[in-house]
């Protein structure tokens, strides 16, 4: 039927859409500038073999608008294409027809590119523990690489505060000056420069993971973009510049952005109603402590389910479906493997921060403050566009020189997983333990009835909804944190599940606990030692056996 054909005009790879009236003024003004006799030029103006009915039965072609493939990625800008694989970047002039992907005009990234050498080098050992990788930062120019650098820099207060306490105000501000975005400081020992690197890598491989459309099921992970940074509630206090690197992702993306501070967002039926096949990205911003992640598992893994108002739902398959990603202030409730297989960990440093009443900074420092000006802000520069595009480009060539891989690419953990210990036990409870378990208590390598020890700690914290489940995963958070604890539970007390210590007790079957302290030798009632020579306390881990498991988690709801 006429009309319901869409006809386009395409030029290289660009596809724009138009009308038959532009199609017949297309031709006119084609005719006049050749200079066509009058008479034919007439001709065109009367003719009926320019109508919507006859042009309605030309030619029909199918164009390829994916922008990418598994090994792959197309950025299309104004006056050329960029075709990423893990092996370079190649570039394909406008008007260059070697490429089979399409785009629409719409789509076409504003902004004229050229190509720079590397920014960064990124070097791999394997070992037999599995790749190492190491970065050397090779050119400056790109402020958003800039801004990674600093946001990965979890040492800065080491190194630019402790580390210039003996120098003159000129001499600490010259090193400012000179160091002001270096992973790899002098003042740094080797350790932290190596965690710092990892950071930086980490955020690199995650941007050209975010950045690269393809979806694959071994490969479905959501980016989770978190502070490195401990208090005494186990929280932080943000504006570490997490959510930025997602608003500068956005730029290469047709993305939707939700809030999560709602901890109850998906009890909306039409949450993601925004969310269309063309949607490339679903980022949820800010969550809230207690927003259930894994009600996104499914999504993350599978197909999503879109449930517009007015409308009937419908499904996008797990290929054409968006990759989601995740920022917020806090840790993930549970670090399980269903957690820790779709989740690809960012983890952010407090180099910018807010100064308060209730914190020790000496200053507030905001990405701005870096640089003078809002990153991809109206007063850009065309170099300075030129320098982060090629930037992203790299990140994401990098990602794909990886991609045929099984390396999932983490930051470093430790301190997000004693942030998870302390708000596993929350202030009151840590209060209460310190108390309870001090080392002049007569508490430790001492069996006490888990029972006993539970009604302490609801009397001491005045509260009776507590579970045991509860009280038990606060006590296993303490010891992996305490100093001077070794061990809960060891096993060479437990019984034959190596679950329990289980005794009697005035002729009652009762749970106990045990808290083993550094360097002691366990000791039955009799004053027995089961073993002397006891290992050296070693940097907490989280416990991989379970004590009690057969009560069911509370999750992840306040108490």
């Amino acid at each position: 039927m006429a009309g319901t054909s869409q006809y386009v005009r395409i030029v290289g790879n660009v596809v724009t859409e138009v009308k038959t009236s532009e199609i017949r003024d297309f031709i006119h003004q084609w005719a006049e500038e050749n200079f066509l006799p009058r008479e034919l030029r007439n001709v065109l103006m009367t003719t009926t073999r320019l109508s919507d009915l006859v042009l309605d039965n030309m030619g029909k072609i199918e164009l390829d608008f994916t922008n990418y493939t598994a090994k792959s990625q197309i950025f299309f800008f104004e006056g050329s294409s960029m075709e990423v694989t893990g092996q370079g970047i190649r570039e394909h002039r406008g008007t260059s027809t070697d490429l089979d992907h399409y785009v629409w005009s719409k789509n076409v990234l504003p902004h004229r590119v050229k190509l720079l050498p590397p920014l960064f080098s990124i070097t791999r050992e394997d070992t037999l523990n599995g790749p190492r990788f190491d970065i050397k930062v090779e050119s400056r120019g790109s402020k958003v690489f800039d801004y990674i650098i600093n946001s990965s820099r979890i040492y800065w207060r080491e190194e630019l505060e402790k580390g210039l306490e003996n120098l003159s105000d000129d001499e600490a501000a010259e090193y400012r000056r000179e160091h002001k975005f270096d992973i790899e400081g002098p003042n740094l020992d080797a350790e932290q420069i190596a965690e710092q690197k990892q950071n930086l890598i980490n955020k690199i491989f995650s941007i050209g993971y975010t950045l690269h459309r393809f979806k694959s099921p071994s490969r479905a992970w959501a980016p989770y973009a978190m502070d490195n940074k401990i208090d005494d509630e186990g929280e932080c206090n943000g504006r570490s510049g997490k959510s930025l690197i997602f608003a500068l992702i956005k730029t290469f993306l047709n993305s939707v952005k939700l809030s999560g501070r709602n901890p109850k967002l998906m009890d909306n039926n039409h949450w993601n109603e925004q969310v269309t096949r063309h949607t490339d990205l679903l980022f949820i911003d800010d969550c809230d402590r207690y927003l259930n992640i894994g009600l996104f598992y499914d999504l993350i893994t599978s197909e999503m389910t879109v449930n517009p108002k007015y409308s009937q739902s419908y499904n996008i398959p797990f290929q054409e479906s968006p990759k989601l990603a995740f920022s917020t202030n806090y840790v993930p409730y549970n670090f399980d493997p269903s957690t820790d297989a779709r989740l690809l960990y960012m983890v952010f440093g407090d180099y910018y921060h807010i100064q308060t009443e209730t914190n020790d900074y000496l200053e507030s420092r905001g990405v701005r403050d870096d640089f003078g000006k809002d990153l991809f802000g109206q007063d850009y520069t065309d170099e300075e566009w030129n320098q982060d595009i090629n930037f992203f480009l790299q990140c994401t060539q990098f990602y794909l020189s990886l991609a045929s891989e099984s390396i999932k690419l983490l930051p470093p953990m430790g301190n997000i997983v004693k942030r998870k210990w302390k708000a596993d036990m929350g202030a009151n409870f840590e209060d209460w333990a310190n108390f309870y378990f001090s080392e002049s208590s007569g508490n430790i390598n001492k069996e006490i009835v888990r029972e006993d020890a539970f009604l302490a700690y609801k009397m001491f914290a005045g509260v009776n909804k507590i579970t045991m489940q509860k009280f038990t995963k606060s006590l296993k958070a303490f010891v992996a944190l305490c100093p001077y604890v070794e061990d809960l539970n060891p096993l060479e007390m437990c019984n034959a599940k190596g679950r329990r210590i289980v005794r009697k007790v005035d002729g009652v079957a009762k749970d106990m606990i045990y808290l083993r302290g550094v360097g002691a030798a366990i000791k039955k009632e009799d004053e027995t030692p089961l073993w002397e020579d006891p290992k050296p306390k070693s940097a907490p881990v989280p416990q991989e056996r379970d004590l009690w498991d057969d009560e069911e988690d509370d999750g992840p709801a306040p108490y």
